[in-house]
């Protein structure tokens, strides 16, 4: 899998853990140090991801899911 896949993958994941309204804590996306959070302020077509991995920044966007953006990664 390649890294945009994994990022992709841990996006659906927390699309799938996370309902409207709902806000959560930053969690392990399951590939070496990189963490995300997200947010759901209404629906999930306005969710957030933002990666955290050693001074890269990279973006995913989840086709029919919803929106991905990113920050700058630390």
């Amino acid at each position: 899998m390649t890294e945009q896949a994994d990022i992709q993958s841990a996006a659906r994941g927390l699309v799938r853990a996370a309902g409207d309204g709902y806000a959560l804590p930053p969690f392990e996306t399951g590939f070496p140090g990189c963490t995300a959070e997200g947010a759901y302020p209404i629906q999930r077509e306005t969710a957030e991801l933002r990666m955290k991995r050693g001074g890269e920044e990279i973006s995913a966007g989840l086709a029919g899911i919803g929106k991905v953006s990113t920050g700058t990664l630390e």
